[in-house]
């Protein structure tokens, strides 16, 4: 019992240790910045966001055909998903050129 009573224990620390390393328990801190200008490749879509992700690996993979440097994504999500029907839902997905 007092094993894994200290197991348990140690485990909470190994994990709690983690967490603080990842950032988990520091403030989120908001900016507001000007950045720019990017030139983005990206594709209007209508319905549910959840399947923006493979519109995001397509023009990805069609980039990298292409020999074009891009590591980064963009989305741009115009409706509230709680308050629009997902058939609905308007974004714009992409990524971001080098």
């Amino acid at each position: 019992m007092k094993i894994a009573l200290l197991i348990i224990i140690a485990v909470l620390i190994i994990l709690s240790i983690v967490a603080y390393r990842a950032g988990f328990f520091h403030p989120v801190k908001v900016t507001k910045q000007k950045v720019g200008p990017y030139k983005i490749v990206y594709e209007e879509h209508l319905g549910p966001y959840k399947e923006t992700g493979k519109i995001q690996d397509r023009i990805y993979a069609e980039l990298k055909q292409h020999n074009i440097a891009t590591s980064r994504g963009i989305g741009i999500y115009y409706d509230n998903p709680k308050d629009t029907p997902a058939e609905e839902c308007r974004s714009k997905v992409g990524c971001i050129l080098a």
